[in-house]
């Protein structure tokens, strides 16, 4: 559990803040480009076992618009990655058959057993943008992203 909230700490105090020198422009368009990597997980509940996360990235383009010197509409294509595996030491089940002549139990175990997923998403973001009017310009956003499963592969 506290791995999960630093790793959400991390990412709300480094996602989408930027900081460059001021330099006068007279365009409301800004463009840009921007990617980047860490820790990815496709979370889901299993019995026996752990979930571990993987590595994940993303990489894409943005288009913002500012409608006042301060205020702007961030928006883009990104493309996104994540990665998870499972371990799971010792599954078992049991199952009871009756065939024809007689009945018995049908036992299963399993060891060492580990499955890896990996999917790939393209997000659509829809973001407000603020941007200081200070000698040195820090910018910060925040709003929503769109995503579409692009491809999904379980091993």
């Amino acid at each position: 559990m506290n791995r999960i909230i630093l790793v959400i700490m991390f990412f709300v105090s480094f996602n989408e803040v930027y900081a460059q020198k001021k330099m006068q422009s007279s365009s409301p368009h800004e463009f840009s480009v921007h990617g980047g990597f860490g820790l990815s997980a496709l979370q889901y509940q299993i019995k026996e076992g752990d979930n571990k996360s993987g590595i994940g990235g993303s990489v894409g383009i943005g288009y913002s618009y500012m409608f006042s010197p301060q205020w702007g509409l961030n928006t883009g294509v990104e493309i996104s990655f994540y990665n998870a595996q499972c371990d799971m030491n010792v599954l078992t089940g049991e199952h009871p058959v009756t065939g024809i002549e007689e009945s018995f139990i049908f036992k299963t175990s399993y060891t060492d057993y580990n499955e890896t997923q990996n999917a790939s998403y393209l997000n659509i973001p829809v973001m407000i943008l603020f941007k200081t009017q200070t000698s040195t310009v820090f910018y910060g956003s925040a709003g929503a992203k769109l995503g579409f499963p692009i491809n999904s592969k379980y091993k």
